[in-house]
């Protein structure tokens, strides 16, 4: 996931400054949630361990951070997470190709 770049200027040249950065995250995780919802036996991996979401529209497309302070982020969740979405990028490649 990239971060945004660091802030300067004032809140109004920021476009509203972390409001603004918080409501970016949110419509990529809304887009993120779609397009593994669109293939149903792939979003279905997120009810699998270690995540095991009952219900996987109730993911809301959150993806934990690649890093961890200064450490690789090596959580069971999040390489879940990434395998799932991999798998609808390629799928979705193919489908395109």
């Amino acid at each position: 996931m990239d971060l945004p770049a660091p802030l300067s200027g004032t809140v109004s040249e920021r476009g509203g400054g972390w409001r603004h950065i918080v409501n970016e995250e949110l419509a990529r995780c809304a887009e993120r949630r779609d397009r593994v919802l669109a293939h149903p036996d792939l979003a279905q991996q997120l009810c699998d361990h270690p995540l095991k979401i009952a219900d996987p529209t109730r993911w809301n497309g959150y993806v934990p951070p690649e890093m961890w302070q200064t450490q690789r982020n090596d959580s069971p969740y999040r390489a879940q997470i990434m395998r799932v979405l991999q798998a609808v990028a390629e799928r979705e490649e193919a489908e395109a190709g």
